[in-house]
């Protein structure tokens, strides 16, 4: 079982960092900082990538580029817990949108973060194809 360890220092106001063993995020609320949710849509981004790349790779498929867009909704009442999550694969220059479109429903099924979140919101994954 692997165990994670995060450091995360603040001053009085909501104006910090996160440390990791390989390196540093600003959070708080101004330019080069991230927020809560910033932060756990990027954790799920680089989740649902790091599992599509592998499939990938397994696969032999290739691409010229990915992005990964992350869009969600909390809702109104308190807990204001996620109501919604969309994760959208944009892939230009790929080699089999059959394979691409088996990796990103496979990556969504793996992604342990994925997983987690759908316990509280509705969770889609999306592919779109640029040439």
């Amino acid at each position: 079982m692997d165990v994670n360890k995060i450091d995360l220092n603040f001053i009085y106001d909501f104006d910090g960092e996160v440390r990791t063993p390989t390196g540093k995020i600003l959070i708080g609320e101004g330019e080069n900082k991230m927020m809560p949710y910033d932060l756990l849509f990027g954790a799920l981004g680089s989740c649902m990538y790091a599992n599509f790349i592998g499939i990938c790779k397994k696969k032999k498929i290739t691409f010229d580029t990915v992005k990964v867009e992350v869009t969600g909704e909390k809702r109104d009442e308190i807990p204001a817990l996620l109501q919604w999550v969309s994760v959208k694969y944009i892939v230009k220059g790929g080699s089999s949108e059959k394979g691409f479109i088996q990796a990103a429903d496979l990556s969504s099924k793996y992604c342990s973060i994925f997983q987690t979140i759908s316990n509280v919101a509705k969770m889609t994954c999306t592919i779109e194809f640029e040439s």
